[in-house]
């Protein structure tokens, strides 16, 4: 909103520039132009006193009507972590909080509602430390946050090493099938072609004059009647 980017442009410069509650008046109605100048016009004569804490009043009730502040209220109430990290929570926290000061009265008041709204692996590690200050949850919470993103990143990286141990494993696994299949056709080749080449040396039968293994000739002597002594049996193979 226009109005209350302005407002937090005034209230920067009185943090630098040192002014009584009567003359942040006076400098912040000498910003005004156009529809905001005709309005302070009409304001001005009401009151004999303007100080700093009244015009807020009256400037809130007219560029921030009751239902907006109530709705930027809620907004404030409803305010968690979810994925934003710390730091943007906290700006957001600060942001809406401007809007609530009833609820933020006091350090401690500030400091539980911020707790309240940080994620839970965050926030478990704060909240058992109660601390008093809305300053000190957030710097514990900025901790807590640094060590769940260097565990996350160590875990990360031995998933990453473990993967890459179990594919060179694979790899070798395959490499080694693949020699030992390549040594096997290549025993095969190897037989088949000595076999190859052994028939080529095959001996002439004295016989039938063909070439073929014969066994050597062994002298049989038969024990039937009918033969002779001496007949010769050739064992081919």
């Amino acid at each position: 909103m226009a109005a209350e980017s302005w407002l937090l442009g005034i209230e920067k410069v009185f943090k630098v520039l040192p002014c009584t509650d009567e003359q942040k008046v006076v400098f912040a109605t000498f910003m005004f132009e156009g529809a905001a100048l005709i309005w302070w016009q009409l304001k001005k004569p009401l009151e004999p006193l303007w100080l700093w804490p009244r015009f807020l009043e009256v400037f809130n009730e007219e560029y921030f009507p009751e239902m907006v502040r109530d709705q930027k209220i809620q907004e404030f109430l409803n305010l968690k972590q979810g994925n934003m990290i710390v730091c943007v929570y906290n700006a957001k926290f600060m942001e809406l909080s401007r809007y609530a000061p009833h609820i933020v009265s006091t350090e401690s008041r500030k400091a539980r509602m911020f707790e309240a709204g940080l994620r839970w692996n965050i926030k478990n590690k704060v909240e058992i430390l109660r601390l008093p200050t809305h300053q000190e949850v957030l710097h514990a919470a900025l901790i807590a946050e640094e060590s769940l993103n260097e565990m996350s990143q160590f875990r990360e990286n031995r998933k990453k090493r473990i993967g890459g141990n179990v594919s060179r494993g694979q790899s070798s696994k395959r490499q080694s099938s693949g020699s030992s299949s390549g040594n096997s056709s290549a025993q095969q080749g190897n037989i088949v072609s000595q076999g190859s080449s052994r028939s080529n040396e095959l001996p002439t039968c004295p016989t039938c004059q063909k070439k073929h293994w014969v066994s050597v000739a062994w002298e049989v002597e038969l024990v039937m009647g009918v033969a002779k002594k001496g007949t010769r049996l050739e064992i081919v193979l």
